[in-house]
């Protein structure tokens, strides 16, 4: 990697701000940003180099999604601010740098893809971490994260800090991160930077700059340079007939009501929904559960703690049929629920095979149009799923988990519930003759 001499940092105001809550020592994990332009990178750096400078020896990490995206990115804000001065030794195929007090900086990537339990980082001794782009990173590297940051031992060791950049998102950022600021219901020990391009005074201050940006497409405008967080546009939904207004309301669990548990079984999360369903065409979505790092078992045990002396049926993902990799023979998911659960047969709703995308779009639409779905506010990622969820041209699901949480967990369980049970509030369907 090539160095260059030092460019001086003079910080704007905002990220004055964020400097000062770093070194306060009050806080651990520290997020700066919210919109395009607002220096994100060059802070969170700068902050970095900052603290190699003071703290010998420790040791930093720097995450983003790809090794690509951080030769491109990140590392080029690096070489800019760094003083090839403090430079010790640069290795190239690590991407280590090591600074002439010993401390140093590593960048890796998350590359969640290849690497779901994030191994790669399990073993790391570190005194900090920067996540860049938080929102392109997966939630259980922030765990992982946690209890990594100060591992790494040495005299003078400073207290363990986790920095992060963030632009608007509609994943799981949002609800941890954002809204909790907003309300100022932040954990002890979090703090969050708002900073948008008006924070910064090279590029708000440059005309032509801010003429050129006003050519964008208005919600991409009001999202990346205002850093407004609702400017979302859905193109195709899948739910069409979703309406927050109607279909959002507190829903009180009656415990003389059945309780249908239906669950999907992808993989962080463990996806399940508590549905009290009425009559064909009614359903009450009281309570979702959203497990990381668990399994089947865990996820019937805190269903069982908090309905102890519900009714059951079961329904869900058909591919808990299959053999569960949890246990040996020929035991699979909703075997293991049925006993976990105390459950009989007729109790287990499951379909043989999962219901189709076109024909559950088409029942799901119709009985919110014309039919009674209520679904209670605390069941934040299914309203999230129903509002912002598409379709392609094929009418398949978007499920790319790389951008906007577009996961639709919650959606499917929805959909396993209307096939089981509210499938004859209609009599056509565009996969049936």
């Amino acid at each position: 990697m090539e160095n260059k001499e030092v460019t001086l940092f003079k910080p704007q105001p905002a990220q004055e701000r964020f400097i000062e809550a770093v070194f306060s020592r009050k806080h651990t994990f520290l997020t700066y940003g919210g919109a395009m332009g607002g220096g994100k990178s060059y802070v969170s750096i700068a902050i970095l180099l900052m603290l190699c400078r003071f703290y010998p020896q420790s040791k930093w990490c720097i995450i983003r999604e790809s090794l690509p995206t951080i030769k491109r990115t990140t590392l080029e804000t690096f070489k800019r601010l760094v003083p090839s001065s403090f430079i010790k030794h640069i290795d190239n195929t690590n991407l280590i740098i090591t600074f002439k007090n010993d401390s140093r900086i590593m960048f890796m990537a998350e590359d969640y893809a290849n690497d779901k339990d994030f191994d790669r980082f399990k073993g790391l001794e570190v005194n900090g971490f920067l996540l860049e782009q938080i929102e392109e990173l997966q939630e259980g590297l922030l765990d992982v994260c946690f209890i990594r940051a100060g591992r790494w031992d040495i005299p003078n060791k400073p207290k363990p800090i986790i920095l992060a950049t963030v632009n608007p998102t509609n994943n799981w950022v949002k609800d941890k991160i954002y809204k909790p600021a907003m309300l100022e219901q932040l954990p002890d020990g979090w703090y969050y930077q708002k900073a948008t391009i008006e924070d910064n005074e090279k590029l708000s201050g440059d005309a032509d700059y801010m003429a050129q940006l006003g050519n964008m497409e208005a919600m991409t405008y009001q999202r990346h340079i205002m850093g407004d967080w609702d400017a979302f546009a859905v193109n195709k939904p899948f739910a069409y007939s979703f309406d927050e207004k109607i279909h959002v309301e507190p829903c009180t669990y009656n415990p003389f009501e059945i309780c249908t548990f239906a669950i999907d079984f992808n993989k962080d999360p463990l996806s399940a929904l508590i549905i009290q369903n009425g009559q064909v065409g009614e359903m009450k979505v009281i309570r979702e559960y959203r497990l990381m790092n668990g399994d089947i078992m865990d996820m019937c045990e805190r269903v069982k703690t908090d309905y102890p002396d519900a009714l059951w049926n079961v329904t869900g993902d058909a591919t808990g049929q299959a053999r569960s990799a949890l246990t040996k023979g020929n035991t699979n998911y909703y075997t293991i629920i049925k006993r976990e659960m105390g459950l009989r047969d007729t109790q287990m709703k499951q379909p043989s095979v999962n219901p189709s995308v076109r024909n559950t779009r088409v029942l799901l639409n119709t009985i919110l149009q014309k039919g009674m779905i209520r679904i209670d506010p605390s069941c934040e990622w299914t309203i999230r799923d129903l509002k912002y969820v598409e379709v392609d041209d094929d009418n398949k699901i978007s499920k790319d988990r790389s951008s906007d949480n577009k996961l639709a967990d919650f959606l499917d369980v929805i959909r396993y519930n209307v096939w089981t049970f509210h499938k004859n509030f209609t009599s056509w369907y565009p996969d049936i003759e």
